[in-house]
């Protein structure tokens, strides 16, 4: 296996690992707040949300790759969270069943589209930096 490959996977493996602690943290913030949206808990979710994936920064001198571990960080948290959707969902009462299960499915996706417009906003600050710090 060359070396672009391990990099590759080690980055995949970190956002794997990443993305566990992070769907454990939504889900407990979405369960405090109620499953709430618009509210000061959504709005404090959200930041956390975009803060999250920036943890990974103690760790990117390691990985090379480390935007897509922050990706599939953010994949895997939002694949946990959509599963405890529909298993919470399927649980509830058939009456609330809709309404639980779709609130949940649009707050786990505004929560985490959140986050990577924070990765997407933080990479192109840090680059415009870059590229400021070469033109002087």
């Amino acid at each position: 296996m060359n070396e672009q490959m391990k990099k590759l996977i080690f980055a995949i493996l970190t956002g794997v690992l990443g993305g566990v602690p992070m769907a454990l943290l939504m889900l407990y913030m979405m369960i405090a707040t109620g499953f709430t949206i618009w509210t000061p808990g959504f709005w404090l979710e959200m930041v956390i949300a975009c803060m999250i994936p920036q943890c990974l920064i103690v760790v990117s001198k390691q990985i090379k790759y480390y935007k897509t571990a922050q990706l599939v960080m953010i994949a895997v948290s939002m694949l946990i969270t959509m599963g405890y959707a529909k298993f919470a969902g399927n649980t509830a009462l058939a009456a609330d069943f809709i309404s639980l299960y779709d609130t949940m499915v649009v707050l786990s996706g505004t929560l985490h589209f959140s986050a990577v417009v924070g990765v997407i906003i933080i990479a192109a600050g840090r680059s415009y930096m870059k590229f400021r710090k070469t033109v002087r």
